[in-house]
């Protein structure tokens, strides 16, 4: 699943979060990066560790290629290796398909769900008793 540790030059990876970053090198800003989105697929070029974060967990960034041969860097965190990738979409896919068959028959949703947690409320007259009850 480490695009850094699986990946090698030249192969695709897929964006597994929504971030924006500015290209490589250049400091970030608003007017000069670019959102990716959840499913890009991206051309791995390498990695490198961010000098501001030496000394944290997160300071790997991934130095990638985008549909536009524009490189940028990230954090390692906002991806996964293509093969990863398309075993959550067959995941997904497959958990989708049968949710959307339960709903159909009835075998998953509110409707089948508050059927039996419905409960009645009490009668007056069953509320007396228990009032009459408590007073002997």
């Amino acid at each position: 699943m480490s695009v850094i540790l699986e990946c090698k030059q030249g192969d695709s990876f897929y964006c597994l979060q929504r971030f924006n970053a500015s290209p490589d090198g250049r400091p970030f800003s608003w007017n000069n990066c670019r959102q990716f989105k959840i499913g890009e697929r991206l051309e791995y070029v390498g990695y490198k560790k961010d000098a501001n974060l030496s000394h944290q967990p997160n300071g790997w960034l991934v130095v990638f290629r985008a549909g536009d041969d524009t490189l940028f860097s990230a954090a390692q965190t906002y991806f996964v290796t293509e093969e990863c990738w398309r075993g959550l979409e067959k995941f997904f896919r497959s958990e989708f398909t049968k949710s959307a068959k339960q709903v159909q028959t009835g075998r998953f949703g509110l409707a089948h769900a508050a059927k039996h947690t419905i409960r009645r409320l009490p009668t007056k007259k069953s509320t007396n008793r228990k009032h009459a009850a408590l007073k002997k």
